[in-house]
C-alpha cells in the first residue's frame, strides 16, 4: 500500500522555517525606520559644546596686524572673539591688547578686559578697565576708549588719571595722535587737567 506524504506535517515544518524568517525581516525593518527618524541633536555623540562653538563661531587668539596711512605699526590682539550680533563685520572680543610702535621705537601698549573691532566703520572700542603705557613713561587708566585703525586717532569717552615725566595727573579726556610728517605721538589732555602739585588748566 503506498503512503501518501503527511502534508500537515509538512506544513508545520516549513512554517517553522519561514515564519522565524519573517519575524527576522519585520524587526530589522522596525529598527530601520526607527533609527532614520531618531533627529540627530538627540544623538549622543553630538557634543553640546560642539553646538555652542558653531553657533558663536568664536575664534581662539585672534591677531590683526596692520600700518595706519602715516607708517605707523599696529597690533591687536585677543584671547577670544566672536561676531557681534548680526554683523559680520562687528567682532566683539576678550582681554584685547593695542600696541602702537613708531619708527623711532615709541611704543605704545593698551589693554582691556574687552573690545569691538568694528572693520566697516574702521574702528575698534576697548572697555571694561582700560590700561595705556608708553615707552616714554607714561601710565593711563581709563574706563572706555576709541580708535580708529586707518589713521591714529585714540580718545577717551571719560575720565582719564595716570602719571608721567611731569608726575601724576587727572583730567576729563585723553586724545592721542600722531604728524603726518614726523609721525610722531602726541598725546593731549583736556577738560580740566588737575596734577599733583595743585596746577589746574
Amino acid at each position: 500500500m503506498v503512503r501518501l506524504p503527511n502534508t500537515y506535517s509538512g506544513v508545520v515544518t516549513w512554517l517553522k522555517v519561514i515564519l522565524p524568517l519573517i519575524a527576522l525581516g519585520l524587526l530589522s525593518t522596525l529598527f530601520l525606520f526607527s533609527r532614520a527618524r531618531t533627529p540627530l541633536t538627540s544623538l549622543p555623540f553630538f557634543d553640546l559644546a560642539l553646538q555652542e562653538r558653531i553657533r558663536e563661531q568664536q575664534i581662539t587668539g585672534p591677531y590683526f596686524v596692520g600700518t595706519t596711512e602715516n607708517g605707523l605699526s599696529l597690533t591687536l590682539s585677543a584671547d577670544a572673539a566672536r561676531r557681534d550680533g548680526g554683523d559680520l563685520g562687528r567682532l566683539s572680543a576678550d582681554n584685547v591688547t593695542m600696541q602702537i610702535k613708531t619708527k623711532a621705537e615709541t611704543l605704545v601698549i593698551m589693554s582691556s578686559q574687552s573690545g569691538v573691532l568694528d572693520a566697516g566703520a574702521d574702528r575698534v572700542q576697548l572697555a571694561g578697565g582700560v590700561s595705556v603705557n608708553s615707552s616714554s613713561g607714561y601710565t593711563i587708566e581709563t574706563e572706555t576708549l576709541s580708535s580708529a585703525l586707518n589713521t591714529l586717532y585714540i580718545e577717551t569717552e571719560g575720565e582719564v588719571r595716570g602719571s608721567g615725566p611731569a608726575g601724576s595727573f587727572q583730567a576729563g579726556k585723553m586724545i592721542l595722535t600722531s604728524g603726518n610728517k614726523d609721525k610722531t605721538l602726541h598725546l593731549l589732555f583736556t577738560n580740566g587737567v588737575i596734577l599733583t602739585n595743585g596746577q589746574t588748566e
